[in-house]
């Protein structure tokens, strides 16, 4: 855990911004300067447009809230593109994703401000299951909040393309309990999980389902009448709902299920999204119902998650940032079809909510998001200036760089199912240029060029030529924990060992499908050469053996393949994961051929055959270790 000193300054530096949040709050509706309303949609068309125009976008709704008022919400594009229906940000419903999960944690928030919830108690307290003692400690709200539960990542049943595959809220949580991977509150690690629990936990404590509890304690006060957490929507919805089509415009894109409710399955119009922003904003002086007392609100804003130097981090449920000098809280969505963004400015009373829809565009998408963003913040709110801090030991950088050097594995993966069989495929590779700079394969420019990273503190680099920062964490004995960007609040890469790496798993991955290739090969010579004398012979027995585990394993990668494909597109396959599963294992029985061909080739005098038999036995070994090690033959179906 954290030191006392530590402790103390992150009480102080909660407090202070407690401080400022409740001040700037109070004194917004005086600061800012009118706008009209017009001006604001003048301004919305000359960012939105261009973008518009020039991408693969469906649609783009948009809400602009200045003086805690939703003071414009406007659509742009089709909510039927094969209709030629035009989409209506007041009235037609989107998708905004992990957005949803605002509003969950605005219902925890809630019941905290009741008394029902301790964000410090042991979550076990509110569940009718149990999630597994850590030697870390219990998992508390606060944890699920700033994902520094420790859970891994859970993807079985996570999205559907029809009710009929949905799974409830309350099964999806029970049937298998993610393991409890790192430490509480040290390695950030995005949790749809743990938001999940959130909204079990806001059920239970409220004795009512969620869906229903949002709708009389959000979207009632907030006037929200055009938004749901149900899936499908009610009725009198249904034909609000927007439609996607793909990159043709003829062929519509399905609907995203989604079945952790509370994590992600909200649907509303933009303007629904910036009644909510106007109502978390609003204080009971304003003639309105805030959803949250001032207190409560500067209680959720100001917490600051443990995070490493110079980096943003987690408030409760929000992302905490600072753009052009300002503090802001935000957070992202994204289904299959939407990417969606919600950003507050407390201090001002102001917020922006963007979702763009589009099923072939998400880098068009996050383009016109961040452009949208800072266009919004450089107009209409008091840029800071900050200072540039002098570099305190710049002799050291190339050092440091060094350390850094190697491959990084992603925290929100999967580590005790069969989908880790894919980790080595994608971790992230850092090198050290002769300068000492930093660069992180997959981190290029739009040019395809690759960022260069440049330490401005010890453990701490910038992007040359951008805005987004790395930090490295470096402690004794631990592996050394990156932080990224925009995600690192919720995000961390950590160093894995020389051995595990994609560079050494890579080569020795295709060697070993080589050395077996030549032994399926074989089998066909094999079987001309002995035809029915085969069985009277161990050697051969043991060379048709070894080809048919070989081919066993081919065949048992290609269903794997499938099976995966099947996984990551939603849309599962049980028999073709359990068929591939046991191809797999049978092709590992060809260790025992092997080894006695290497046996019997001590006898022969023949040295090729020995390096040849020596060759295949160890390729069976790497693959067998391989796969055991990275959980392919995990007797459980969840992941």
């Amino acid at each position: 855990m954290f030191n006392t000193t530590y402790d103390m300054d992150a009480v102080m530096r909660n407090w202070l911004w407690g401080l400022l949040l409740f001040v700037g709050s109070a004194a917004a509706s005086t600061e800012q300067p009118q706008v009209a309303q017009a001006e604001f949609e003048q301004f919305l068309d000359e960012v939105i447009q261009p973008h518009l125009d020039k991408a693969v976008l469906s649609n783009v709704s948009v809400a602009l809230v200045y003086n805690n008022k939703l003071v414009v919400s406007r659509g742009y594009g089709f909510a039927d593109q094969a209709a030629g229906l035009r989409l209506d940000a007041t009235q037609h419903l989107i998708r905004p994703g992990s957005v949803s999960k605002l509003l969950t944690w605005t219902a925890v928030m809630q019941l905290t401000e009741q008394g029902l919830i301790d964000l410090d108690t042991d979550i076990n307290t509110y569940l009718d299951f149990t999630i597994p003692a850590h030697p870390s400690g219990p998992v508390t709200m606060r944890h699920l909040m700033t994902h520094r539960a420790g859970f891994e990542d859970v993807l079985r049943d996570l999205m559907a393309t029809s009710p009929e595959q949905l799974v409830s809220n309350e099964e999806w949580l029970k049937r298998w309990v993610p393991q409890r991977v790192f430490a509480v509150d040290t390695v950030p690690a995005y949790s749809n999980y743990g938001a999940a629990l959130a909204g079990y936990i806001v059920e239970r404590v409220s004795k009512i389902p969620f869906e229903t509890y949002i709708e009389q304690h959000i979207f009632q006060p907030a006037g929200m009448k055009n938004s749901s957490f149900r899936q499908p929507v009610p009725d009198s919805l249904a034909d609000q709902v927007a439609r996607i089509y793909d990159k043709s415009g003829i062929r519509q894109v399905p609907y995203d299920y989604i079945s952790p409710i509370p994590a992600g399955s909200l649907s509303a119009t933009a303007q629904d999204m910036g009644l909510f922003i106007a109502a978390f904003l609003a204080e009971a002086k304003d003639g309105t119902t805030p959803l949250l007392s001032a207190k409560t609100r500067e209680q959720m804003l100001s917490y600051s998650a443990p995070q490493v130097q110079g980096m943003d981090t987690m408030a409760l449920g929000f992302f905490r940032d600072n753009e052009q000098g300002l503090q802001i809280w935000q957070h992202g969505g994204n289904t299959r079809t939407y990417h969606s963004h919600l950003l507050l400015v407390p201090e001002f009373g102001a917020g922006l909510f963007v979702s763009i829809g589009s099923a072939a565009g998400r880098a068009q998408a996050y383009e016109l998001r961040e452009a949208l963003n800072i266009a919004f913040i450089k107009k209409y709110l008091p840029v800071k200036a900050t200072e540039a801090l002098l570099h305190s030991d710049p002799t050291g950088a190339k050092q440091r760089a060094d350390e850094l050097v190697g491959y990084y594995q992603n925290s929100r993966t999967s580590f005790s199912t069969l989908l880790a069989v894919l980790q080595p495929l994608y971790r992230l590779q850092v090198t050290a240029t002769e300068t000492g700079d930093l660069i992180l394969a997959g981190y290029n420019k739009a040019d395809n060029t690759p960022w260069l990273w440049r330490e401005i503190q010890p453990y701490l680099w910038q992007q040359v030529g951008g805005q987004d920062r790395l930090s490295a964490l470096v402690k004794p004995d631990q592996p050394v924990m990156l932080n990224i960007g925009a995600l690192a609040p919720v995000l961390s890469w950590n160093k894995v060992p020389p051995l595990a790496n994609a560079a050494v798993l890579v080569p020795a991955w295709c060697s070993a499908l080589v050395i077996l290739l030549f032994a399926v090969l074989k089998l066909p010579y094999l079987w001309f050469r002995y035809k029915k004398r085969w069985l009277q012979q161990a050697g051969a027995i043991a060379l048709v053996s070894v080809a048919c585990c070989a081919l066993a394993l081919f065949t048992g990668l290609a269903l794997l393949d499938l099976a995966l494909d099947g996984i990551y597109s939603f849309a599962p396959s049980d028999l073709l994961i359990r068929s591939a599963q046991l191809l797999c294992f049978f092709a590992v029985l060809g260790l025992v051929p092997a080894g006695l061909l290497l046996k019997q080739s001590f006898g022969s005098g023949i040295w090729l055959q020995r390096i040849q038999h020596a060759l295949t036995l160890l390729a069976s070994l790497f693959i067998a270790c391989y796969l055991a090690l990275y959980q392919l033959w995990s007797v459980q179906l969840y992941y």
